[in-house]
């Protein structure tokens, strides 16, 4: 979440505040309880007033507030949206305190400012006393896991084959058929590496003919290879019906997190084209190469329904698995000690 750090401008009334970013390293939270319920606040020393987003004022229940005292603007004289302000009890470390806090209608914005930062006398405390300190599992753990569902952590591509995605044009659209884009001379070669690894894997098949078509554009990746990239905004994307499955919001997932001590991040490799179009569906996903016509059998990255599409798969297999949650490819596992934590890793994996 961005830091925002400000300085009083006593001439003028009002706390000016700079929205800058950090390394998320070298952030630094404490652990605090406003009104009786636990949440946690950044510490930024040079912010002059606490603030905390909607999110977590809903989930304090929603105290009443009143009008803000002070105006707030950022760096560039743009204002800093104040919904309000209320008078709370706070307590850090045994210490319980009366004093005031900002309710802002930016999301994920929760600083512990100067303010109670000189009330409860932090200045002279030693920052990883009062702050939350984040430890790395061992890789001998990571390997444990990894030795147990070898299966999939396999470093190939996988079929998921419990659906198929379908894709749904919109009524009277008609085909669009896009010709193929001149590929860079030094260039040609590692796409007809990529070319060919995707067809042997059996992503795309060569066809010879086909109503829709799109130009790829080929990304060099940090090992040196390409990686292929079909640019459906030539038409596809236009006509096809949007998936209106919602992705849950950042602030949605923030939440659940709340007093969880133990978390881990798996990232879903190759996510979409682990997932088979039905064959209709396959005709739509036709690109234009220097080597002809080439038919994607599996959802291709860049089509716009398919991110609702894939969320739609994993919220399905994961419902029922406490402490998991997702984010399209990117699913993190998050509970209150280390033994429900190994319980719900090892049943995801499952």
């Amino acid at each position: 979440m961005p830091v925002l750090e400000g300085k009083k401008a006593k001439s003028r009334g009002f706390f000016v505040v700079n929205q800058i970013a950090h390394q998320s390293s070298k952030r630094k939270f404490i652990a605090i309880s406003i009104n009786g319920v636990k949440t946690k606040l950044q510490l930024d020393t040079a912010s002059d007033i606490t603030v905390i987003s909607k999110q977590t004022w809903n989930n304090l229940g929603k105290p009443a507030i009143n009008n803000p005292t002070i105006e707030a603007v950022n760096a560039s004289g743009q204002p800093l949206k104040l919904i309000g302000e209320f008078q709370c009890e706070m307590q850090i470390s045994g210490k319980t305190y009366q004093g005031r806090c900002f309710v802002t209608t930016t999301p994920n914005l929760n600083l512990l400012g100067i303010e109670w930062i000189e009330m409860f006398g932090l200045w002279s405390v030693p920052i990883d006393s009062i702050c939350n300190q984040v430890q790395v599992k061992s890789d001998q753990q990571i390997l444990e896991f990894r030795a147990k569902h070898a299966d999939i952590f396999k470093d190939s591509l996988e079929h998921c084959k419990k659906m198929t995605v379908r894709l749904f044009l919109k009524s009277n659209s008609k085909p669009i058929f896009c010709p193929k884009r001149p590929v860079p001379f030094n260039t040609i070669s590692l796409v007809d590496a990529e070319l060919t690894r995707l067809q042997s894997l059996g992503i795309i098949d060569p066809v010879d003919f086909s109503e829709w078509a799109a130009p790829i554009v080929a990304v060099r990746k940090p090992n040196g290879k390409v990686r292929i990239c079909a640019d459906y905004s030539t038409g596809l994307n236009e006509a096809l019906e949007a998936n209106h499955f919602l992705l849950p919001t950042p602030e949605e997932i923030f939440a659940q997190l709340n007093s969880s001590t133990v978390f881990s991040i798996i990232d879903l490799s190759d996510a979409y084209l682990q997932l088979e179009g039905d064959e209709e569906s396959k005709k739509l996903l036709t690109i234009n190469t220097h080597r002809g016509l080439f038919r994607f059998n599996r959802l291709a990255p860049g089509v716009k329904s398919a991110p609702g599409a894939f969320q739609r798969l994993v919220d399905g297999m994961i419902a029922d698995i406490p402490g998991v949650r997702s984010l399209i490819d990117a699913v993190i596992v998050f509970e209150k000690d280390m033994k429900s934590h190994t319980a719900s890793l090892n049943q995801l994996f499952q």
